[in-house]
């Protein structure tokens, strides 16, 4: 895997990191606010890791990629917790 790649991937599993850590260790209705500031903080180290890459052609292409994902994880934890009882 190149680089590009495995800078959306890590942009992904931080992501999965602090949402299952989020979900496990936030209690309350508050879980939602934080787990929205973690797909925040996503979105601001998605373009820090690819300006890290430094690789011009497919920037936002790779950006997007990493926020929508970051975004898609988030949700799931969201729904997750919403069922299982937050």
């Amino acid at each position: 895997m190149d680089r590009k790649r495995t800078a959306v991937v890590a942009v992904w599993a931080g992501v999965l990191v602090a949402v299952v850590l989020v979900a496990a260790l936030v209690h309350g209705p508050v879980v939602y606010a934080v787990l929205a500031l973690v797909a925040m903080i996503a979105v601001a180290v998605a373009m820090t890791v690819q300006l890290a890459v430094g690789e011009q052609h497919g920037f936002v292409a790779r950006v997007m990629a990493s926020s929508c994902g970051a975004f898609a994880l988030v949700l799931v934890g969201a729904a997750i917790r919403a069922v299982a009882g937050g």
